[in-house]
């Protein structure tokens, strides 16, 4: 019959297997973040960033995307591009990492400003914000912001200044296009996703955003049969030797 002591430990390397495969499979990135999750930075000020410019290397562009409101209140252009390789170090998660840049065009012919957009998901990516001056100048955000977890939505915002509470860079009216909106991210893989310009009503409109890297079920069916047979093998060594 076996001790209470050694039911207790052998419960332990149960549970501590259990544990462990758990978190092989829900396993994310847990490095500290630049932009708050949740939280946001005011870029009022800011002098932006000089990148991305010919040292980056551009591996994804979408071109001029349209966009129109249900009523067709406000329409535009989104461009979303993603780069790489920053001989410079501008992005701080290393060359290999993905910068990501979106210009945001209010037509000449919308009827409403535009206020807000966000692009999702940065879900388990660092995320440093600013905007580029090294591309063509535009409308620059007042601030930007990160959702509560899982952190899936970096948001720029453009809210109109209201005297005596508080003074931003204002909204993108009818003719304006963006400054270019930086993303620097420690992600080394993109994919198609939608963003949101906002204003009253929410349009959807084709971008990039990154692909989270998921292991395959049979390397994490592996990791964790491998972690339990570590674990049993210990717990054998000990009662050998108690």
């Amino acid at each position: 019959m076996l001790r209470p002591q050694t039911n207790r430990f052998r419960g332990r390397i149960l549970l501590g297997a259990i544990f462990i495969f758990a978190i092989l499979c829900t396993a994310t990135r847990s490095e500290a973040v630049v932009l708050p999750v949740p939280g946001g930075v005011n870029l009022v000020g800011s002098s932006g960033i000089a990148k991305p410019d010919g040292s980056y290397t551009l591996v994804a562009d979408t071109g001029a995307v349209p966009y129109a409101s249900e009523k067709n209140t406000y329409s535009g252009t989104l461009i979303s591009r993603v780069y790489t390789n920053d001989s410079d170090l501008t992005n701080p998660y290393g060359i290999g990492s993905l910068t990501f840049v979106y210009i945001l065009s209010n037509s000449p012919t919308s009827l409403h400003d535009l206020h807000r957009l966000t692009i999702s998901s940065f879900a388990g990516f660092q995320t440093d914000v600013n905007f580029s001056t090294s591309l063509p100048s535009g409308h620059l955000p007042t601030s930007a912001d990160r959702n509560p977890l899982p952190g899936d939505v970096v948001g720029f915002n453009f809210p109109t200044s209201i005297p005596g509470l508080f003074v931003g860079n204002g909204p993108i009216t009818h003719g304006e296009t963006s400054a270019a909106l930086v993303v620097q991210t420690d992600a080394v893989l993109w994919q198609p996703t939608l963003a949101a310009v906002i204003n009253g009503s929410t349009t959807m409109v084709d971008s990039l955003a990154p692909l989270p890297i998921v292991p395959e079920p049979s390397t994490l069916a592996l990791g964790g049969v491998a972690m339990a047979w570590a674990l049993v093998a210990a717990y054998r060594r000990r009662r050998r030797s108690a």
